[in-house]
């Protein structure tokens, strides 16, 4: 009898570590798995604010534009303005 209570016990002690190990394999799994997502949200967090630099630079560049094609138009205006006065 204290034969088969070996075996099934070192069954069990068996089956118990491997399933530690999975266990710790999955934790580190987990823990490699969570620092990258910490990585990709720095990375969204940086890109976002560069889309957000580039929308204000856009801006600008777009009022830069708007403010010459104005002053060109008064520009063609005052020349069309006076070749006819002249």
């Amino acid at each position: 009898m204290d034969n088969i209570t070996t075996v099934i016990t070192d069954f069990f002690t068996d089956m118990i570590k491997k399933l530690l190990i999975t266990i710790e394999n999955k934790n580190n799994r987990i823990s490699n798995l969570l620092e990258e997502l910490q990585e990709l949200e720095n990375k969204v967090m940086t890109i976002s604010i560069e889309n957000e630099e580039l929308q204000e630079k856009y801006h600008s560049l777009d009022q830069n534009y708007n403010e010459i094609e104005t002053d060109l138009i008064n520009l063609e205006k005052k020349n069309y303005f006076e070749k006819i006065n002249n």
